[in-house]
Parts: structure tokens; sequence; C-alpha cells
């Protein structure tokens, strides 16, 4: 559940970052490539908080679908305790995307 509605999705939003930021990058447009970042950051952080919401009502969901109440308790304790991490995931998956492009700056104006 963790994987599947949570770091997946952050995950394919800040992929699609990652080709506009190569291109803007090739282009030389580095106010632009700020610019993807920080709007990737913004959706990626607009779509945790569906996901958060459905993480603390985790417990009722599970339970509605069928699994066992003993381990729905288990489960939704565990999700809401990740929901912070998964606001952070989201910052440091945007920001491995521009490190590295800072990191081929350096090395090419050396």
């Amino acid at each position: 559940m963790c994987v599947l509605q949570g770091v997946s999705i952050i995950w394919g939003g800040a992929a699609g970052m990652e080709t506009l930021a190569g291109q803007a990058y090739g282009a030389g447009n580095l106010r632009l490539m700020r610019l993807v970042l920080m709007r990737a950051m913004t959706v990626c952080w607009g779509l945790c908080v569906p996901i958060a919401l459905l993480w603390q009502h985790a417990e009722w969901l599970l339970v509605m679908l069928g699994q066992c109440p003993a381990i729905s308790v288990q489960c939704a304790g565990y999700l809401k305790a990740l929901v912070p991490s998964l606001f952070a995931y989201v910052l440091a998956e945007c920001l491995q995307v521009r490190t590295y492009y800072t990191h081929m700056l350096r090395c090419m104006h050396t």
C-alpha cells in the first residue's frame, strides 16, 4: 500500500521533471531548470495531500476491503508514521536531479 500509493506516484512525478530539467540544462537555461524544479516539487507535494489523507484513514479502508482488524490497526499505525517521510521523499527525489546537474556544471567549468 505504501509503495503503490505513495512512493511510486511521487517517483513518477519526479521522473517527469527529469526530462524537462534535462532539456533546460541542455539548452543552458538554468533559470528554466529552477522553475521546473519548483513546479515539480509543488505538484508532488500537492499529490502528497490526498495520499496522506488516505493513509490517515487506512484502518477503516482496510477493514472495508476485508482485511483482519488486528492487521489493519498495525498497518494504519505504520502508514500514519510514514506520512512525514512522504513529504520529505518529494524533496529528496526532486533535489536529486538538481544535484546531478549542478555537479555536471561544476565538472564542465573546472
